[in-house]
């Protein structure tokens, strides 16, 4: 399943030019490669925060995910699943 979460603020920088931003993301790491890939978005943009493969995407490239069937969460449903994901992946190391 893909996931997108709630349009928000957020600072300009030099990767990131925008003021707005959602985050894209998935239950596998490459379902989400494969997903991003028909957005147009590269690979190299994923960022790998531990337990939480993702793609900042803009208000445009999230309304696009959500036609092409992701489905949308709050910020605090990312937060759950990045949580959940950071367990497992310490449970693993254990």
């Amino acid at each position: 399943m893909i996931y997108v979460d709630t349009i928000r603020r957020c600072d300009p920088s030099k990767c990131w030019p925008y003021t707005t931003a959602a985050h894209l993301w998935a239950d596998g790491d490459e379902e989400l490669h494969l997903f991003a890939q028909r957005l147009g978005l590269r690979r190299e943009w994923a960022q790998q925060r531990p337990g939480f493969m993702h793609y900042d995407v803009t208000a445009s490239v999230r309304e696009q995910a959500i036609a092409l069937g992701a489905m949308p969460q709050t910020l605090r449903q990312a937060g759950e699943f990045s949580l959940a994901r950071l367990r497992e992946f310490h449970a693993a190391k254990e």
